[in-house]
C-alpha cells in the first residue's frame, strides 16, 4: 500500500505543485468547466472547504505512531485530495479567461496569491509524507506533521474569505485604507498650524561658516522673511485642509456604498472597478507628495510651485467623479450628492 501512498504524492506534487509556481502557470490553465446553477465565488468556497477538509483527515491519519496502519486510509484521502486540487485549478479559467470583463485584476492577484499558497502547502505535505515512507524508523515530531497542515488550512481559509468577500469588499478595504492615509495627512496639518515651523532645507553653507564669521547683522531681515513665509504658508495649508476633508469625504462615501452593497448588481465591469481601485490610490499618493512637499518649504515658499501636483490631483479627482457619476446614474440621491461635491470642491 506504501505504493500506492508514494504514487498519489508524486502525481500532486508533478502535475499540481511543480506545474504550477508562479502567476502566469495559473493563467495559462485551459478547462471546459461550466457551472450550472451556481457560480464561481460559490463554487470557489466550497472547493476552499472541501480542500480543507482533505488536510485534516490527511493529517489526522498521517499521525506519527499510527502512520503504517493508516496508509489505506492515507491513499484515499491522497486520492480525494488530488481530485479537490483538480477541481480546483479547473476552475481558475473560468475567472482568467474573462471575456465578459468582469473580475478586477486586484481580485485576480489575490486570487493567484490564494492558489499558490495553497499549492506550497500541498508540496510541503507531499515532502513531509514522502520522508515518512522512506523511513520507517523515523521519529517524525507533530508539530512537524501540523506545520504543513497548518500551511494548507491558512491557504484554504485565505482562499474562502477572498470568495466571500469578492472584488467589491477588496475595493472597499482599500478606499479604508485610503481614508485611514488621508486622515493621517489632516492630522499631520493640524499639528503644523498649531506649531507652524519652516522645513529643514540641508544648506550646506551653514556648515562651513563659523560662529565668529557671523555677525548676527542679518537676523532681523532673516526672521521678518520667515514670518512673511510661514504666514503665506499657513494660508495655503488651511485652503488644503479643507481640500483634503472633502476629499476625505468622497472616499469615505464610496466605502460606505460599497459596504452597503449598492454596486453588486453584477454590472460594473472588472476593469471599472480596477480603475477606481488605482484611481483611489494615486490620489492618496498624490496627497502625501503635496503635503511632504509642504512640509519641507523653506523661507522662499512659493504656492505657484506646487501647482503641477495639485492638477494632477484634481486630474485624478475629476475621473472618479465621472465614474461614479456613471455608476450611480440610476440614483438621483447619490447622483445628487456627487454633483454638489463636484461643484463646492472645484468651485474655486
Amino acid at each position: 500500500m506504501s505504493e500506492e501512498v508514494q504514487k498519489h504524492i508524486d502525481t500532486i506534487r508533478s502535475q499540481f505543485c511543480e506545474s504550477y509556481q508562479q502567476a502566469s502557470d495559473l493563467h495559462g490553465i485551459t478547462s471546459e468547466t461550466q457551472l450550472q446553477g451556481s457560480d464561481e465565488l460559490t463554487e470557489l468556497k466550497k472547493l476552499a472547504q472541501i480542500n480543507r477538509a482533505h488536510a485534516t483527515k490527511i493529517g489526522i491519519v498521517c499521525q506519527p505512531q499510527r502512520f503504517y496502519e493508516n496508509l489505506n486510509a492515507l491513499s484515499k484521502e491522497l486520492h480525494e485530495f488530488s481530485s479537490s486540487l483538480f477541481y480546483t485549478l479547473s476552475l481558475l479559467p473560468l475567472f482568467y479567461h474573462d471575456e465578459r470583463d468582469r473580475w478586477a485584476p486586484f481580485f485576480l492577484k489575490g486570487l493567484d496569491s490564494k492558489i499558490l499558497g495553497l499549492l506550497s502547502g500541498s508540496s510541503v505535505l507531499c515532502n513531509d509524507i514522502d520522508a515518512m515512507l522512506k523511513d520507517d524508523q523515523r521519529e517524525k515530531e507533530d508539530a512537524d506533521r501540523l506545520r504543513s497542515i497548518g500551511m494548507i488550512w491558512a491557504a484554504c481559509d485565505s482562499l474562502y474569505e477572498l470568495a466571500q468577500r469578492g472584488q467589491f469588499h477588496l475595493l472597499g478595504d482599500g478606499v479604508h485604507q485610503s481614508c485611514a492615509l488621508v486622515q493621517d495627512v489632516l492630522q499631520d496639518i493640524e499639528q503644523w498650524i498649531a506649531n507652524p515651523e519652516l522645513g529643514n532645507d540641508f544648506d550646506l553653507d551653514d556648515l562651513e561658516g563659523s560662529e565668529d564669521e557671523q555677525d548676527g547683522s542679518g537676523s532681523d531681515v532673516d526672521n521678518g522673511n520667515d514670518e512673511a513665509a510661514l504666514q503665506k504658508m499657513k494660508a495655503f495649508v488651511q485652503d488644503w485642509q479643507n481640500n483634503i476633508k472633502m476629499i476625505k469625504l468622497l472616499l469615505s462615501s464610496f466605502a460606505k456604498s460599497i459596504s452597503a452593497n449598492f454596486y453588486k448588481d453584477g454590472k460594473t465591469k472588472g476593469s471599472i472597478l480596477q480603475k477606481l481601485y488605482d484611481l483611489q490610490k494615486d490620489v492618496v499618493a498624490q496627497v502625501d507628495e503635496l503635503l511632504s512637499d509642504f512640509f519641507m518649504s523653506d523661507a522662499s515658499f512659493d504656492p505657484v510651485e506646487f501647482e503641477p501636483t495639485i492638477k494632477k490631483l484634481n486630474e485624478l479627482l475629476i475621473q472618479i467623479v465621472k465614474i461614479l457619476r456613471n455608476l450611480n446614474k440610476d440614483d438621483s440621491k447619490k447622483s445628487k450628492w456627487i454633483e454638489v461635491w463636484d461643484n463646492k470642491y472645484f468651485a474655486k
